[in-house]
């Protein structure tokens, strides 16, 4: 289990980096209860101590939940032909991430051997793999304490097993199986943060297109929400899906107001690249539209 003080720590590796994630004692009652039974529901038996709602209502369905054993998210179980329960990523024991041969797929390698394959998402996969990288560093100290202890005690112990007449047995050299060793190579590996073209940060202070605020204002009347730019409002980056909690006919009423505001035609098959605003306002640009 993690103490309170590498909690702290882990809250604030990811507010460093935009997860904003906030103390448990400032989420609402029915948000924790809401994420427990959508996405971690093991969290019941541990100790929460941080929570990222990443719903715009702020019900908690989906989002990051940090307790003193392990990280959740309801992203982490997007491969679905893995077994049920990948929704946590156990924060003891872990030695390495790497990533997979599948962009956004990591590999979490535990002490025991075992092995997850999760799905880290774009939005707060750098933060997520900080993280994590954080919770090795604490598994390193760890293992470096137990091995000093053990060498501390060593020479009295076998001072003891030594008889009068014998000479005192050399001590062994150390083992080559050194912990903290084994781990430094593979953090070289974890990668800084994998970033999908359209979720580079632009300068705050770009002048907003006509076209690109058009597509805004019918988000924002659509979905009842709000872009600015600001932190913790939406922007161009922001999800469809996950931000906005678009479904199927959300986005097929969407493609009717976009046909309607600009007189164009938006076959099936294009809506399905649809993923945020930048998205929209990009196709309508290739189409030759102008506001």
């Amino acid at each position: 289990m993690l103490n309170k003080e590498q909690l702290s720590h882990l809250m604030k590796t990811a507010n460093d980096l935009n997860m904003r994630m906030v103390p448990v004692s400032e989420v609402s009652e029915k948000a924790l209860h809401n994420a427990v039974n959508s996405y971690a529901q093991e969290a019941c038996h541990e100790t929460v101590y941080g929570m990222r709602d990443t719903t715009l209502p702020k019900n908690g369905k989906k989002g990051y939940l940090l307790t003193d054993q392990a990280l959740y998210n309801e992203n982490f179980s997007y491969i679905k032909w893995q077994s049920s329960g990948l929704n946590r990523l156990p924060l003891e024991g872990l030695i390495s991430v790497v990533p997979d041969d599948i962009r956004h797929y990591q590999i979490a390698e535990y002490r025991d051997g075992q092995k997850i394959v999760f799905w880290s998402g774009a939005v707060y996969e750098e933060s997520v793999l900080a993280i994590l990288r954080e919770a090795i560093k604490f598994e390193e100290e760890k293992a470096g304490s137990k091995e000093e202890v053990a060498a501390e005690s060593e020479p009295e112990v076998r001072e003891k097993q030594v008889t009068p007449k014998q000479e005192p047995t050399p001590s062994e050299p150390e083992k080559d199986s050194d912990l903290a060793a084994q781990v430094q190579p593979l953090l070289k590996d974890i990668p800084d943060g994998i970033k999908e073209p359209e979720t580079v940060q632009t300068s705050q202070h770009v002048e907003k297109s006509t076209l690109q605020k058009k597509v805004e204002k019918i988000l924002e009347e659509q979905f009842d929400v709000e872009f600015r730019d600001e932190e913790g409002y939406l922007n161009e980056r922001s999800s469809l899906r996950e931000d906005m909690l678009a479904d199927s006919l959300d986005m097929a009423d969407l493609v009717m107001d976009l046909e309607a505001e600009f007189g164009v035609e938006i076959p099936e098959q294009d809506v399905e690249n649809f993923r945020t605003p930048g998205d929209i306002v990009s196709y309508l640009e290739k189409k030759g539209v102008k506001a």
